[in-house]
């Protein structure tokens, strides 16, 4: 599961987080569950600031990406994730859910797009 623009993997752990997400004891709690909650780097945005991101944005008021390479970079880094799950999971990729929040729901998206048919997600 992928986090937001600006969040971290570990956010979707704390009490403190409002979504009812399946891997925290509550009412959506599913035992049995594993979640890889990776945490993007740190990149300088094109506004200066530097910030927890899957991707770089081309400018303050667009979602575009800004940097290709940096983000084929992460989908390479991701793919290893999805990829080292499925062993885990003795080649059963059916079992692997990509999921996330706001950037990280993109980058889901997308790797699943590029991924599903390959790897019989």
């Amino acid at each position: 599961y992928l986090h937001g623009f600006r969040c971290h993997g570990h956010d979707y752990l704390s009490h403190d987080c409002e979504l009812k997400v399946p891997w925290r004891l509550g009412e959506s709690y599913s035992p049995g569950l594993r979640a890889v909650l990776p945490t993007a780097p740190p990149l300088l945005q094109p506004w200066g600031d530097e910030m927890s991101s899957w991707y770089v944005y081309s400018s303050p008021e667009s979602n575009d990406v800004g940097d290709v390479a940096i983000l084929q970079a992460m989908r390479e880094q991701l793919d290893d994730v999805v990829e080292a799950e499925i062993q885990r999971l003795s080649g059963d990729a059916r079992r692997v859910f990509l999921g996330g929040c706001s950037q990280g729901c993109t980058v889901a998206l997308d790797a699943y797009l590029r991924l599903a048919s390959q790897l019989h997600l």
